[in-house]
């Protein structure tokens, strides 16, 4: 719950990416079936996922791995894919945490299918769990809304404030850092 930043992706870079958020969605869906903890916060990250994953489907149908920014899987160049275009590797890891989110949020209707997991160890393995015994109520749907995120989503909005910090501010921070520990040192001196 903690790394999900602030646009409801769980890339540290902001605006989602398909690998960090099909692993994060995975751990979370699995927590929330196994553990009766934290569920009202777990699905409210859930929804804030699903609707990160949703702005990387582009409109002729494939994912992109994050919005305005090129991929290559593992830096290898024949894998490159220029920014905002659709591939296999994103299309398959947003279909598949689509699939994943469908298993907690029931109530809803554009998840409202019926999907085939893997049974064994491997891409697109996961444990199933009967998700109509499950389904979500307005009571579920309060719970969420009461569940007070103010400290969590300033620092979230903080995090994501800082990676936008320009050269400018930065350089501007370290002239002031070298005016200051002459300043500091020279005071130091005196006082001793």
């Amino acid at each position: 719950l903690s790394v999900q930043e602030f646009d409801g992706g769980f890339s540290n870079t902001g605006k989602g990416g398909a690998c960090e958020d099909v692993d994060a969605v995975s751990i979370l869906v699995n927590m929330y079936q196994r553990h009766d903890y934290e569920q009202a916060k777990i699905r409210r990250a859930l929804r804030k996922a699903f609707k990160s994953v949703l702005k990387r489907l582009n409109p002729e149908g494939g994912f992109v791995y994050r919005r305005g920014s090129s991929f290559s899987h593992m830096s290898i160049p024949r894998t490159r894919v220029p920014a905002n275009i659709p591939h296999l590797f994103a299309t398959w890891f947003g279909v598949h945490t689509i699939a994943l989110l469908s298993e907690v949020l029931t109530d809803e209707a554009t998840l409202a299918r019926t999907w085939n997991f893997n049974n064994i160890l491997s891409m697109g393995w996961h444990r199933k769990w009967d998700s109509h015994q499950q389904m979500l109520t307005e009571k579920h749907r309060r719970a969420e809304r009461k569940v007070v995120y103010l400290l969590y989503d300033i620092t979230k909005f903080e995090r994501a404030a800082n990676r936008k910090i320009n050269l400018m501010v930065k350089t501007i921070l370290k002239l002031i850092r070298k005016v200051v520990q002459p300043v500091r040192s020279t005071i130091e001196r005196g006082l001793r």
